[in-house]
């Protein structure tokens, strides 16, 4: 797998939505609400979650970072309306959790890098000290890091008034700023979906089982996935397709392989690259014949 990378970094502002929870009983408000087990999460402690419905299927996939006592989510803008809801109308009348927009305070940057060190030097900080399940707090920022298979993504949440003095770090760090379409690229190419790709979805046909806590007590969707579970390893699985040409979202009926869905797609203009849930297994990699009689290279994610 290629890393695509102009350089050795780019960066992007995301268009995230956060949510500040306070109060005493805010972790016990939200670990009812999500699927997976937040009650030993500490000081500083960070966690990816999923919102389900009823039938278990994804409705927001979020991120929560425990700090001081207080919890941010970070979610999709698009949801963030019915996800504050939720955890509003989840509060019982003697609990203590206080739901804040906190969209106008906070914001979310990811640089995807080849060698964090030249992107953190700038900050005085050594990438050993960076974990994606932990933040390090650097002044007012939050920052974390998770390894893929050809680069690193730094993930920075910052007061909003540090925005223009990060943003000028980062260029003296020579990392590219890019737009959002850039950054779907780069995230299809390592396998990351968002919400387009895992809304409505079962998480684990688009390999997020290890979002799903069988083990912790009741919340949306939990009876449809420990169903799921007992019935054994899903039938389905999910592929990053690399093409030439841009594939449109939606359903591919494809020779030898059957029916794929496309989630997500994205190009650089010389190739595309696309997520799409595949009804069946067809191994790691596999050869494409796509409709329009072109090729395609698609490769199995076991896990996000």
């Amino acid at each position: 797998m290629t890393n695509y990378l102009n350089g050795n970094s780019e960066h992007f502002i995301l268009d995230s939505s956060v949510t500040l929870l306070k109060g005493l009983d805010s972790l016990k408000v939200i670990d009812r609400t999500v699927s997976t087990n937040l009650t030993r999460m500490d000081n500083l402690g960070r966690q990816s979650t999923l919102f389900c419905d009823a039938n278990g299927r994804i409705v927001d996939q979020v991120s929560i970072i425990f700090i001081d006592g207080q919890l941010l989510v970070i979610s999709d803008k698009e949801e963030s309306h019915e996800t504050r809801k939720k955890l509003v109308t989840g509060v019982s009348w003697d609990e203590d959790c206080q739901v804040l927009n906190a969209d106008d305070a906070i914001t979310q940057i990811l640089i995807v890098c080849k060698n964090p060190d030249l992107v953190l030097a700038k900050f005085l900080i050594e990438s050993v000290n960076l974990r994606n399940d932990r933040v390090l707090e650097h002044g007012d920022l939050l920052i974390s890091m998770k390894k893929y298979n050809h680069c690193h993504i730094i993930d920075i949440m910052a007061p909003k008034e540090q925005l223009d003095g990060l943003l000028t770090s980062l260029e003296e760090s020579r990392s590219k700023l890019g737009n959002l379409g850039r950054w779907d690229f780069l995230r299809i190419n390592n396998g990351i979906p968002s919400l387009l790709d895992s809304r409505g979805k079962l998480p684990g046909d688009l390999g997020m089982g290890d979002l799903i806590s069988l083990d912790k007590g009741c919340y949306p969707g939990q009876e449809i996935h420990a169903r799921m579970d007992s019935r054994g390893k899903s039938s389905k699985q999910m592929l990053m397709i690399k093409s030439e040409t841009k594939l449109e979202v939606g359903k591919i009926l494809i020779d030898d392989v059957g029916r794929i869905f496309v989630t997500s797609s994205a190009t650089n203009g010389e190739i595309s690259l696309s997520l799409a849930i595949c009804d069946s297994i067809i191994g790691d990699r596999a050869l494409l014949n796509l409709p329009d009689g072109t090729k395609a290279v698609a490769e199995m994610l076991t896990s996000v």
